[in-house]
């Protein structure tokens, strides 16, 4: 059982002929649990929960970075004091009183996934027992639970939006850099939306060897670097990610501009069969068959999770890797991520550990020098900025 941002997840799995008898028998209990009837039991759960929030302190300077980057651009969005003011005071009653609320007073709606090895009537009898289980109700679309993601604004030119922040522990000597490259909205649906998330793809396998060889081999910045692209509810960004101690973060984060700027340049200068060969690659890594049977679960519940239900996704994907060409990534780079871009919306996040703490003291000042446009007040930047359009399903 998982907490998911769409709602309550239940996985079963094994190789056991009982298989069906365990999920009758899990539903049962987890249905007819009673938070209140074991208090020490929710004390001391309780107490753990607070402890792995109180751990998060510890946590790497690159994961806190990631940490702001997501507090200023996802929705809904919880600070991490937010959630351990609310884990402490938690009571049994709290929890016996949401458990009637999810079972009495919601409409519940419900989808499921039987893949593997079970026969049609033990699929049949699975669903028989949660549904019968269950009050599932249809729910209109409208009220469909969906996490969103805030734009960035788009600064041309400029440092961009910049989060500026200690480690939460004060003990860390290393700093990160995570700087993020919002492109907006790709959808599997559309042609568009596949070529684009096709085009970040590419450029960012393209930048990635390069990039590290550049600030962790040659320049020896730090012992964490990296370049990313990802997709989260059709939004997609470019990420570049530095942790160490030897600059400080503005001082690397003038080491990735200037990688950036001779990047544009390297990528001008490959060949088109160069990069070819790496949408090539990329394309074939997504028709690769999944081998265990958890992959290829995660791959259908992923597109049952997101409602898009594109099971040839995989397929109209690597097609949309083959025919990227070296002007696509040219044309993405410049408008998204280049100075002067008509579309770059950029986000600096600058965690200072202990052995750059002098520099902090000055940071924000010189940031803003650069055209750097500081957010003092995390939520309340998330708060005042437009939301993405919603993935359509």
């Amino acid at each position: 059982l998982t907490l998911a941002a769409r709602g309550i997840e239940l996985f079963f799995g094994g190789y056991d002929d009982r298989l069906v008898d365990f999920v009758r028998a899990s539903v049962a209990a987890t249905l007819s649990f009673d938070p209140g009837a074991n208090v020490p039991r929710f004390n001391a759960q309780r107490d753990l929960a607070v402890r792995e929030l109180e751990g998060l302190l510890s946590e790497p300077p690159y994961q806190q970075a990631g940490y702001w980057t997501g507090l200023a651009t996802n929705k809904p969005n919880f600070s991490f004091e937010e959630v351990l003011v609310e884990t402490k005071r938690a009571q049994v009653s709290d929890v016996v009183d949401f458990k009637l609320q999810i079972l009495q007073r919601e409409r519940l709606f419900g989808r499921a996934l039987c893949q593997g090895n079970l026969r049609p009537g033990e699929v049949d009898t699975v669903i028989d027992i949660v549904q019968t289980a269950i009050p599932f109700k249809p729910l209109p679309k409208a009220e469909w639970p969906s996490p969103r993601f805030l734009q960035v604004p788009v600064r041309s030119e400029g440092a961009g939006s910049m989060i500026i922040k200690k480690s939460l522990d004060a003990a860390e000597e290393n700093s990160a850099v995570e700087l993020t490259y919002q492109l907006g909205v790709a959808r599997v649906l559309t042609q568009d939306g596949r070529k684009t998330w096709a085009t970040l793809q590419v450029l960012a396998a393209a930048l990635r060897d390069q990039f590290y060889t550049e600030l962790r081999t040659r320049q020896q910045l730090g012992y964490i670097v990296t370049c990313f692209a990802d997709r989260k509810e059709g939004v997609t960004r470019l990420v570049f990610v530095v942790q160490g101690a030897v600059l400080d973060p503005l001082g690397v984060l003038d080491r990735i501009d200037i990688f950036l700027k001779q990047g544009r340049t390297n990528l001008a200068s490959q060949s088109e069969a160069d990069l070819q060969a790496i949408a090539d690659s990329l394309a074939n890594s997504r028709l690769t068959r999944a081998t265990q049977l958890g992959t290829s679960v995660e791959r259908t519940w992923g597109e049952i999770r997101s409602r898009e239900l594109r099971w040839d996704r995989a397929v109209v994907e690597a097609a949309a890797l083959h025919d990227i060409k070296r002007a696509d990534v040219l044309e993405v780079f410049d408008r998204y991520i280049s100075e002067r871009g008509q579309g770059r919306r950029r986000l600096a996040t600058l965690i200072y550990g202990s052995a750059h703490s002098t520099q902090y003291n000055k940071a924000a000042a010189t940031a803003e020098a650069a055209g750097g446009q500081i957010i003092e007040d995390v939520k309340a930047f998330s708060l005042a900025q437009p939301l993405w359009p919603p993935r359509e399903v």
